[in-house]
């Protein structure tokens, strides 16, 4: 017996004590903000995936927001990786893209004027709103339908937080819709609007409990598990650099007092400090999930007592119940059904809910959705709330080329013209060799937004149009002129693809020449969210005709390096002057002026390749090859160039600088600021 009891005592001093060890009650699971540091915090997921841990529930601010209601949604650390890998992270935070209505054919405004319900004001924001709803509604949505209106039925109970720019008090969300709650916690002021939840103004959590520990006690937390990627102040600065100072203000903003530390607590901090919050490069991003990784292997590994929570088994939701909109616009809601897929009851197809959510983001109308899902069983109820896009706004653009010369454009739209559901746009175009004018209407026959309308414009155009001698040596422009009436419809098979045809009454004139004709045309444009575009024209007028298309295949990045691949054709028949083909369209060929090479029939070929060399910067090779038909029956010869130089993207568009030259021994100077239009 005496044996016995020293072998029991023994073990008890040898075995340490549960309860000494980790205290009594709940364990949460803590991730911070960071901006793209908050990936990192992936490391710390797979730890405990390995491990088998599970924490009764987490809160996440900003990117930790993000990452944690993935987790409690029930995906794994590896699943996660995954879905981050397949999101074009670059798209969700490119530089602001105004949500330009289509009149003014993807111009892009230097100023971008939007009237708000207290009148106009310029456009806030520099990163493109659509597409983070979008792919937070995609990536989240299974988690949302889960949760059903209460993110404490989800696999792991979850909360995020945001601030109240009013006062800046902490608001922890645990209720509506999951991706509105988490775009609330990652709002960053004056990068994305603020969500607007009844009085509260929401934005980046980061900004009241970036390390949200304090909230996470007040739940009711005995402990912490904390991923910590704060942005501290460096002890240097590169105070030439306005992207340093930049990102050394946005540490200020995020900045509070180190949480306190209680026994049991386990505390993560990946080796992260030297990265941007906003640098989401490839590079970057994979050296921040292996730091993350290596400080969660080296941390949680000792740890003791790790949380070992059964999930929650909550149903699927099968069928969708009945559904609203929150506005009172019957538009709105005949919209949404028809994007989303929605019947007033039914079998509910996750599939087509994605790709509708996804589809929006290329919406005009509205610039996303909260679906606010409830119900119970094996059903859900959705709550719809459109978040649409300005009735009136207004914009101004520029660009610059070297040969052409600066050009201004200033247009108008308003969705509801004279409280009506017609469209109504003004767009002024002004250059030194093009000056234009177009007005369109466009009345939507029924309130659901409808897919075939009735559209009239107005075109007047003053166009001098460059020659050329055969030496590729400028002469006098010829003055052409042209006014145009036309009146058709325009059909819409999808958000994205745009088809219009008309009947046109068209006078043009040129030096010797003028015409009065009756004619019409065909355009159809399509443009995915993968980058890939098409444009298609049919053009008759009298006996003139003019066909052409041109098309962008998706980028494909690999790396530092990026790939594009584009093509031309067009045909023509006894075409005026303006009407004739120029090689290589708008964008010239490499070697040749702008506008030098033109005729009645287009061909031509070509691929960019380019290396991401110092920052945004891009080494660029543009390699083409085309040619024209001077006239109906002789065909020019082939011709090959390239340009070689150095190109960026920037929020008033691309910029790019490069040298010309071709199989003719000719050689040009390609220069270029904006998008040109």
């Amino acid at each position: 017996m005496r044996f016995v009891c020293l072998t029991l005592v023994w073990l008890a001093l040898a075995v340490p004590s549960t309860a000494q060890s980790c205290p009594a009650g709940p364990t949460a699971l803590v991730l911070s903000g960071g901006g793209v540091k908050g990936l990192a915090h992936l490391g710390v997921l797979r730890a405990l995936d390995r491990l088998g841990a599970t924490p009764d529930f987490v809160v996440g601010t900003s990117m930790g927001a993000i990452i944690g209601a993935l987790y409690s949604s029930g995906y794994s650390a590896g699943q996660i990786d995954s879905l981050l890998h397949d999101l074009p992270i670059t798209d969700v935070v490119r530089p602001f893209r105004p949500p330009a209505p289509h009149p003014w054919n993807r111009r892009i405004p230097a100023l971008f004027l939007v009237k708000g319900h207290r009148g106009f004001t310029f456009q806030t924001g520099i990163v493109d709103e659509a597409q983070p709803n979008a792919r937070l509604n995609d990536a989240l949505l299974r988690g949302n339908l889960l949760a059903r209106g209460r993110f404490d039925q989800l696999p792991i109970p979850f909360h995020a937080v945001a601030t109240d720019l009013r006062n800046r008090k902490t608001v922890v969300l645990d209720t509506g819709d999951l991706a509105r709650a988490v775009r609330a916690s990652s709002s960053i002021p004056l990068v994305f609007p603020p969500v607007v939840a009844g009085e509260a103004v929401l934005v980046d959590g980061g900004l009241s409990a970036n390390i949200p520990v304090a909230e996470a006690r007040q739940l009711g937390a005995a402990r912490v598990i904390v991923s910590d990627v704060t942005e501290y102040p460096r002890d240097t600065l590169d105070f030439e650099s306005p992207l340093a100072l930049a990102d050394q203000l946005l540490g200020f903003l995020f900045q509070q007092t180190t949480a306190e530390r209680r026994r049991g607590d386990i505390w993560i901090r990946p080796d992260v400090q030297s990265y941007r919050s906003l640098d989401f490069s490839p590079e970057t991003i994979a050296t921040i999930l292996r730091r993350g990784e290596l400080a969660a292997d080296s941390t949680i590994g000792r740890a003791a007592c790790l949380p070992q929570r059964i999930r929650n088994e909550s149903d699927f939701p099968a069928t969708t119940g009945p559904w609203q909109v929150t506005t009172a616009d019957r538009r709105d809601s005949l919209l949404l059904a028809r994007h989303l897929g929605l019947s007033r009851q039914g079998r509910l197809d996750e599939t087509a809910l994605r790709r509708g959510l996804l589809a929006l983001a290329e919406a005009e109308a509205v610039r996303g959705v909260w679906l606010n899902p409830g119900g119970r069983g094996d059903s859900v109820t959705l709550s719809l709330e459109p978040l649409t896009a300005p009735v009136s706004v207004g914009g101004l653009g520029l660009a610059y080329d070297h040969e052409l010369g600066g050009r201004a454009w200033a247009g108008w739209f308003d969705r509801r013209a004279l409280g009506t559901p017609a469209e109504a746009s003004v767009l002024l175009t002004l250059g030194r060799y093009q000056r234009e004018l177009v007005v369109a209407g466009l009345a939507h026959v029924d309130p659901g937004m409808s897919r075939l309308t009735p559209i009239v414009t107005v075109h007047l155009l003053a166009e001098d149009v460059r020659q050329f001698d055969d030496a590729g040596i400028e002469t006098r422009a010829a003055a052409t002129r042209e006014g145009r009436v036309a009146a058709g419809v325009e059909f819409r098979p999808g958000i994205a693809w745009r088809i219009r045809l008309q009947a046109e009454a068209i006078r043009w004139s040129e030096p010797g020449a003028s015409s009065s004709v009756l004619g019409g045309s065909l355009e159809t444009s399509a443009r995915s969210r993968g980058g890939k575009s098409i444009t298609m024209e049919a053009l008759w007028a009298g006996a003139s005709a003019r066909f052409r298309v041109a098309g962008e295949a998706p980028m494909i990045r690999t790396g530092r390096t990026t790939t594009v691949a584009s093509g031309r054709l067009g045909w023509g028949r006894a075409l005026p002057l303006r009407w004739t083909l120029p090689l290589g369209g708008d964008a010239g060929f490499p070697g040749l002026h702008l506008g030098e090479r033109r005729g009645f029939a287009e061909t031509m070929a070509a691929v960019r390749f380019g290396y991401r060399a110092i920052g945004p910067l891009e080494a660029r090779v543009f390699a083409a090859a085309g040619r024209v038909w001077t006239d109906a029956r002789s065909p020019g010869p082939w011709l090959g160039g390239a340009r070689i130089g150095i190109g960026t993207d920037t929020p008033l568009g691309p910029v790019e600088a490069a040298i010309g030259v071709n199989t003719e021994g000719r050689s040009a100077l390609y220069l270029r600021l904006g998008q040109w239009f």
